[in-house]
């Protein structure tokens, strides 16, 4: 074995074991002497992207492809990059150029699969993932991501079939699990959710989400895990939250509360101090913001937080579990805001007590429920809780909340259908 060869197995070591600084240097020293290698320049490429500096890793790859042009690789990672950036018309040619090398390599025809699905390409991304199975039926990637697409083709039972592949070749692939839950919970076929959840948790028994989610498809009356289920479902759903709320699920409850508000109490011009409790983006503020002097926003994701704090409608936000953020909080305030946030608490005694001891007499506090025409509160399918008009009328009586005005409204869409929403403007009234 030549002093070169030893060296670059010592890179691809560092490679594999993550340590990307020492193997910065190592394959730096390489390139002194051998600057016209094609494999080294994609190596410090996966380097530089593992260092999150995709620039200089596009750079890399492209020299390693002027170099050796039928080197297949350094195309697919510059595609990946790609990709990733949502230069999809980008990532595409490059993946092409990587099928044009080797048109049976099953990994270059999943990545085609996921490029053209972002595209919204379904049919063709389909035939993507099938010919990669063609090639190899053993990879538990293209069945799961196979049956993405062909959800978003309406073809649910194929889907169905597609995500247990997944998971009878790999019974530890998580994302055909998580998808084939969601897919069946989609279509009311609970009992198969339940068995697959409890098989998941086998796999991930400290996930406490699912547990939730378990809870709930069960129809149990409570679970202890409903905010560790909302802050990992805001965390997720982030990036594309008000965009779905709004132009797919017609949402509409903080404009709606507005209305309500102003029509119960027209006297009202500004506020001086408000909390938003679940404020998340800041969607449930944005209507309240201008008038209002100093204006705290609470919420327990932070990837929602991030995206409030651009938005410049609070004058200070707080990460954090909304009770723990009560109770700690030193200002009282004369609005106190709460949409969409008790459907992931349930049972709402303590939380309407902290609501009271931040509150002026006369403050206004305004939310929103599911509505729920039963007694008290229930954990939905949906794993979010309904709450009763009379179960809370009690708790803000005992609190001394006089209800002003309440309307029983659609709420938003969930499975093509409304839900009812219950929309309160409530004040402190001390004797």
């Amino acid at each position: 074995m030549t002093n070169f060869e030893i060296k670059f197995k010592e890179l691809i070591n560092l490679v594999n074991d993550n340590q990307f600084d020492q193997a910065f240097d190592h394959v730096n020293d390489l390139l002194d002497k051998n600057n016209n290698n094609p494999e080294l320049h994609n190596i410090l490429g996966i380097i530089y992207l593992k260092k999150n500096n995709d620039n200089d890793a596009v750079n890399n790859f492209k020299k390693a492809i002027k170099l050796k042009k039928n080197f297949i690789h350094p195309y697919i990672n510059i595609s990946l990059i790609y990709r990733r950036q949502k230069l999809l018309d980008k990532a595409l040619k490059y993946i092409n150029y990587a099928l044009e090398i080797d048109v049976k390599n099953e990994i270059v025809h999943i990545n085609k699969g996921n490029i053209l699905k972002d595209l919204k390409q379904y049919q063709d991304s389909k035939e993507s993932y099938l010919k990669a199975i063609e090639i190899n039926n053993n990879i538990s990637e293209a069945y799961n991501n196979l049956g993405t697409v062909l959800e978003k083709l309406n073809e649910f039972e194929s889907a169905i079939k597609n995500y247990e592949k997944s998971i009878n070749l790999n019974p530890s692939f998580v994302p055909g699990y998580r998808n084939l839950i969601r897919l069946l919970d989609d279509l009311d076929n609970y009992t198969h959710a339940i068995k697959y959840i409890e098989k998941l948790l086998l796999i991930k028994p400290d996930d406490d989400s699912l547990r939730h989610k378990l809870s709930a498809l069960k129809e149990e009356d409570v679970s202890i895990y409903g905010e560790i289920y909302a802050r990992t479902l805001h965390n997720s759903k982030a990036e594309n939250f008000e965009n779905h709320l709004i132009n797919n699920l017609h949402y509409n409850a903080p404009n709606q509360l507005k209305d309500l508000l102003n029509k119960s109490s027209k006297e009202i011009e500004n506020f001086k101090n408000a909390i938003d409790i679940g404020c998340g983006t800041g969607l449930s503020g944005d209507p309240f913001y201008k008038k209002i002097e100093n204006f705290v926003g609470i919420d327990l994701s932070d990837k929602m937080l991030t995206i409030a704090k651009d938005k410049n409608i609070y004058n200070r936000l707080v990460h954090s579990e909304a009770n723990s953020a009560l109770i700690n909080e030193k200002k009282i305030y004369d609005l106190i805001i709460s949409i969409d946030t008790f459907i992931y608490i349930g049972d709402l005694e303590t939380i309407f007590e902290n609501i009271k001891k931040i509150s002026l007499t006369e403050s206004f506090f305004i939310f929103t429920t599911e509505h729920y025409y039963g007694d008290k509160f229930k954990l939905n399918k949906s794993g979010r809780y309904s709450h009763s008009y009379d179960y809370i009328k009690k708790i803000l009586d005992s609190n001394s909340f006089k209800i002003l005005n309440f309307e029983e409204s659609r709420l938003r869409k969930e499975k093509g259908k409304w839900i009812n929403g219950g929309f309160y403007i409530t004040k402190l009234k001390l004797d």
